[in-house]
């Protein structure tokens, strides 16, 4: 009998001091989560100093942990002190495509008034960030950036690469050729250079003007080398921060080789729309007039001169701080001197953009084109029905913010009722990216 009340009194003592241990709030019994937690809420309330200590404690039991050096670093920038970037570029360390992270960096140098460093984290926030908010607070600083020291209203990309082409019969912008499907493989290398000045940036109104020029030179084949000329002007006006309306211009100018394949005249107005949470829409309309040219290939190429009338709508949906996902359906209406090259088509889009750690961003396209000609091709007898199917999956690695390399593979596989205009197409690609 008092064995066993020796033996209670000791359980008791022993649960006693358990229960008042755990009241007490020490890093080694209470929760990463439950620190995360207060951490957020007085972050929440402006409470930075409160937020300090939590994720402070947070961080006690994991140094490296990307979530709680990212929310200690804004605490601390929101209070000025100079060990935010300390904790920020941990969590970059961690992963530095997250644009929420690079953002702060970017706002800490801003308050800082070291502009450079500012413009770098910010601009890495608009790559790693299309279409959510980040992206939009980061083009703000920006401007602030460029009023403050003066913006550079210009820019230049150049491309230079080889690619393998299992079919030599399309243009780079996925205009099929009219006729004489080639079936041929080569290799080519490739310049393309495009550039563009804003000569009008203000908080309404955005005007600039671009070039680029394209170049393949075959190994084999220069008879399909394409030159491609196209100048542009661009209007764009803030309506209100959700809504903005644009007008584009463009003319196109091709060779094909050496020789005038087409020149074409395009318009059109745009509308913009953001709903907020990274949700955007485009709807576009462009009206675009081409005049083809006969040549040794393409004996009736002029045939298809006429116009072209085309409405699209795209909409982003961002899926994670780390995805972006665009769907889009277009629909054109091809007008032609020769009935049957007139159709109707109609575009089914969708683009995966994720942004994979160290700096890689990943893209995956793929796309259902159907088009319904008009007129009879007299050779079969029929009116021609074409179904494309596209599929892109390419790959950058960033090694800064002006230099990248991209791995790419594409796949084009079109159906047609009509035997002559079946193909496939396989195009594999390596490119070096610079920016000036």
């Amino acid at each position: 009998m008092k064995i066993t009340v020796v033996l209670m009194f000791v359980l008791s003592f022993i649960m006693t001091n358990a229960a008042f241990a755990g009241d007490k709030p020490s890093a080694d019994n209470t929760s990463y989560e439950a620190y995360m937690s207060k951490g957020k809420a007085y972050l929440q309330e402006k409470k930075y100093e409160e937020a300090v200590k939590a994720y402070r404690e947070a961080l006690k039991g994991k140094p490296s942990d990307e979530a709680a050096n990212l929310a200690l670093g804004i605490a601390l920038s929101r209070l000025s002190q100079d060990t935010a970037q300390l904790h920020l570029k941990k969590a970059l360390m961690v992963n530095p495509n997250n644009p929420q992270t690079n953002l702060e960096l970017g706002v800490y140098y801003y308050n800082k008034e070291i502009y450079v460093e500012a413009r770098d984290y910010l601009e890495t926030t608009v790559e790693t960030g299309k279409g959510t908010e980040y992206e939009t607070t980061a083009l703000g600083y920006l401007k602030k950036i460029d009023r403050q020291i003066g913006a550079r209203p210009w820019f230049i990309n150049l491309t230079l690469g080889g690619q393998y082409d299992s079919n030599v019969v399309l243009s780079h912008d996925a205009s099929a050729m009219p006729a004489g499907i080639s079936r041929k493989a080569d290799w080519k290398e490739l310049v393309y250079i495009n550039g563009r000045y804003k000569f009008v940036d203000t908080e309404r109104i955005e005007a600039s003007a671009g070039y680029s020029f394209y170049q393949t030179l075959q190994t084999r084949l220069s008879a399909f080398n394409i030159t491609q000329n196209t100048a542009d002007l661009s209007l764009r006006y803030h309506i209100m921060p959700a809504l903005s309306v644009g007008a584009q211009y463009a003319f196109e100018y091709i060779l094909f080789g050496g020789k005038t394949y087409d020149h074409a005249h395009s318009i059109g107005p745009s509308l913009f729309i953001s709903e907020g949470n990274g949700f955007t829409t485009e709807v576009k309309y462009t009206y675009r007039s081409t005049r083809f040219y006969n040549g040794d290939l393409f004996l009736t190429n002029s045939d298809r001169n006429g116009a072209d009338n085309a409405i699209g709508i795209a909409q982003l949906f961002p899926l994670t701080e780390a995805a972006n996902l665009e769907l889009g359906y277009d629909f054109d209406k091809a007008d032609a001197e020769i009935d049957y090259w007139r159709y109707n088509g109609n575009k089914l889009h969708a683009n995966l953009m994720y942004n994979l750690p160290y700096r890689i961003l990943l893209n995956l396209y793929a796309e259902y084109y159907p088009k319904r000609y008009e007129g009879i091709f007299s050779t079969y007898n029929k009116t021609r029905d074409d179904d494309t199917q596209t599929y892109s999956l390419t790959a950058t690695k960033l090694f800064t913010d002006s230099i990248g390399v991209t791995l790419g593979q594409t796949y084009v596989y079109n159906k047609s009722n009509i035997n002559s205009y079946d193909y496939k197409r396989s195009l594999s690609s390596l490119l070096l990216n610079l920016r000036f």
